[in-house]
């Protein structure tokens, strides 16, 4: 486990926690009053593979992780224990248990968002006439009604990514599981409903709106459970977690989770979804905001404030919920970004990540050559799980200069293909895209995904920013912050102004789109 070391007690300051759950670790953190970071603990987390496809994780390691980063931060915190005022939570979306609610035994490992053992189902229920003729009649009356809903009804369509679909497959397939439910004991949640289970003693079964509405089982548009979805699958909303707001007490930490000595219960005021954590902690809070994370993948966020749009290659999402506050958000998703930038590290083409970007650099362009980075298939706007990525354009003349160049060009491509499936459907004025994620630090890829989009790329000063949304929900349930003083504490960094191309621009979206078609349905889950 890393930690840092404090630089001197912070006498008199009050602090927040944070937890974020991410893929392969998971990390604690302090904020103090100013909204900085003044100590941090993390730990690797395992993944699992059982079977081709499978990708799981423990989850009584994931909880004993937990508790050891809640332990090790506050080991190095110059904010003593009896100063933290809230615990809030983030962690990626879409893995998922089931337990005994008799008593809290997992019935399976957790099936992670990465996971594919849905893909087939999803292919088969997709390809069904009864979702066929919900797609067809959603059309029709939408084409009358013009209605939001019926537009994205209209474009109906299961992905393994989505939670609900992974858990059909464990209802169907793992005998525990259905024996429990047949008892009526079965309890389910994703991450976050997890560990606020376990940190609170196995009281509450919990979760907050935006987890909630990225699973396929919540329709944002009646603000209650998809039972259409949810039947079609086979899911029953009694397993379910309780949805509350994404800021307030949900419940308190024991106090043993500190130590058996430990005598103070924290309250637990923040539950949210690590893309809408981001978007809140760049104070994306006006209609039109626009965020960018990239990381391993990549999810541009607009908020679109209390209204609703439906778009083929997007599905709306609650950003937040707040006491009265309902606030929306659309987002456009690609699976592989810094995992790009990774393989092509392993194949070679450089030794460190940080000498991508020079390398890019030092050829005046790509050669002709261009790549797409579908290692995984290819999410908005495509919608395509059975694209690969490819090179395009090798020539004799090829060097691995022009290679690397593609490869970080290709992520700058797909950041405007999201952008462009979000502004191009929304009316809602796009004035700049606020960036987070740790790819945020190659210029290379900032300034060409700045001129392709042609629109101001502001990156944050705190590259944390999911953390700090995270701690600013937090914070504003218990009074340690308003809302409104909020934009004083995330500020921003470096910001990169477009640059005009010309007919160069045009030319190089020309044979970027040509490269994508070529890619589309490579392989198929059905073996055509």
């Amino acid at each position: 486990m890393e930690g840092n070391k404090p630089s001197s007690k912070q006498e008199g300051d009050i602090g927040i926690m944070t937890i974020d759950v991410g893929t392969t670790s998971i990390r604690a953190f302090i904020f103090n009053s100013q909204a900085k970071i003044v100590a941090k603990s993390s730990q690797k987390i395992s993944l699992l593979f059982p079977q081709p496809g499978h990708v799981e994780q423990d989850p009584l390691e994931l909880w004993q992780s937990c508790k050891a980063v809640m332990r090790g931060v506050m080991e190095v915190s110059p904010i003593s224990l009896d100063k933290i005022k809230a615990i809030g939570i983030t962690t990626q979306r879409g893995s998922f248990l089931t337990w005994d609610k008799d008593n809290g035994k997992p019935l399976h490992n957790i099936v992670t968002w990465q996971d594919g053992r849905a893909a087939l189902d999803c292919d088969i229920v997709n390809a069904s006439y009864t979702v066929k003729g919900l797609k067809a009649v959603s059309s029709f009356a939408h084409f009358f009604t013009r209605s939001p809903r019926f537009a994205a009804a209209s474009a109906l369509r299961f992905k393994s990514i989505q939670a609900i679909a992974r858990l059909a497959w464990v209802l169907k397939n793992v005998p525990e599981v259905k024996k429990v439910g047949d008892a009526g004991k079965l309890q389910f949640g994703c991450i976050e409903t997890w560990l606020l289970y376990k940190m609170t003693g196995k009281k509450v079964h919990a979760t907050d709106y935006s987890n909630i509405s990225a699973t396929g089982m919540w329709d944002p548009f009646l603000m209650n459970w998809n039972d259409i979805c949810m039947k079609l699958i086979g899911v029953h909303s009694t397993i379910l977690p309780k949805v509350m707001d994404t800021s307030g007490v949900f419940g308190h930490c024991v106090p043993k989770v500190f130590g058996k000595d430990n005598k103070i219960e924290i309250p637990i005021t923040c539950l949210v979804a690590d893309q809408q954590a981001a978007l809140f902690g760049h104070c994306c809070f006006n209609p039109g905001d626009t965020k960018c994370t990239i990381g391993t993948g990549m999810f541009v966020n607009i908020n679109t404030g209390k209204k609703l749009y439906g778009i083929p290659s997007a599905y709306p999402l609650i950003a937040w919920k707040i006491g009265d506050e309902l606030t929306f958000n659309m987002e456009a998703g690609e699976a592989n970004a810094g995992s790009a930038i990774d393989w092509a590290k392993e194949m070679g083409f450089f030794d460190k990540v940080e000498e991508s970007s020079n390398i890019a650099n030092s050829v005046p362009n790509s050669g002709g050559v261009y790549f797409v980075p579908a290692f995984s298939g290819l999410i908005a706007p495509q919608m395509n799980d059975g694209a690969r990525g490819a090179f395009f354009g090798i020539s004799r003349e090829t060097k691995k200069e022009h290679m690397v160049r593609a490869v970080l060009e290709g992520i700058a491509f797909r950041m405007k293909e999201l952008v462009d499936a979000l502004r191009n459907p929304v009316p809602l004025e796009m004035k700049k895209v606020r960036i987070d994620g740790g790819v945020g630090h190659n210029d290379f890829i900032m300034q060409s995904a700045s001129n392709l989009i042609e629109l101001e790329l502001e990156k944050a000063e705190e590259f944390e920013i999911t953390s700090l949304g995270t701690a600013f929900l937090a914070g504003l349930a218990v009074g340690v912050w308003k809302k409104e003083d909020l934009p004083k504490l995330s500020k921003p960094g470096q910001t990169y102004k477009p640059q005009k191309l010309g007919k160069e621009r045009e030319t190089m979206l020309f044979y970027w789109k040509k490269a994508i078609s070529r890619t589309l349905d490579w392989i198929s889950h059905f073996g055509q």
